[in-house]
């Protein structure tokens, strides 16, 4: 098995624009069986900064979601924390890396924009070191997936 392969793939927050004061549409990720995961993000056209940006974790998948320690961008008193993404972040990726050890199992990546207008954003859930090797592009999450040997 290639390291690679055993991965699997959600979308956080699919591509879209949240305007002012918006919170970018989230789903849920259920880390049942991984040992890690990765948020990438990516920002498109930016107008307007965010106010939050940071992972959550609950305990059930409706549950309440609470930010996950050391997770939020910007954030007092964690002083090594990356800048929240500004009006100025155009065309920029950033990632927060989580061992999910103690962790809870359902996750989401939280982008609230600021006030000032959109900003074109996605984020892509990577689970990584999974008990067991999705086997098809389905169970790695994906709609097509080519594996070349």
């Amino acid at each position: 098995m290639i390291d690679t392969q055993n991965l699997m793939f959600v979308q956080a927050i699919p591509p879209q624009s949240p305007s002012s004061a918006g919170d970018a549409q989230q789903f849920v990720v259920d880390t049942a069986g991984y040992e890690f995961l990765t948020y990438v993000s990516s920002i498109g056209t930016a107008v307007a900064g965010f106010d939050e940006y940071a992972a959550l974790e609950s305990d059930t998948v409706n549950g309440v979601f609470g930010t996950v320690p050391n997770s939020a961008f910007g954030a007092s008193p964690n002083t090594t924390s990356a800048p929240l993404p500004t009006g100025t972040s155009d065309f920029t990726n950033g990632a927060i890396f989580m061992p999910l050890f103690g962790r809870k199992r359902y996750h989401k990546f939280r982008a609230k924009v600021g006030s000032g207008g959109a900003v074109g954003i996605s984020v892509l859930a990577i689970l990584s070191r999974g008990e067991q090797a999705p086997s098809t592009a389905t169970l790695r999450g994906l709609v097509q997936g080519q594996v070349i040997l």
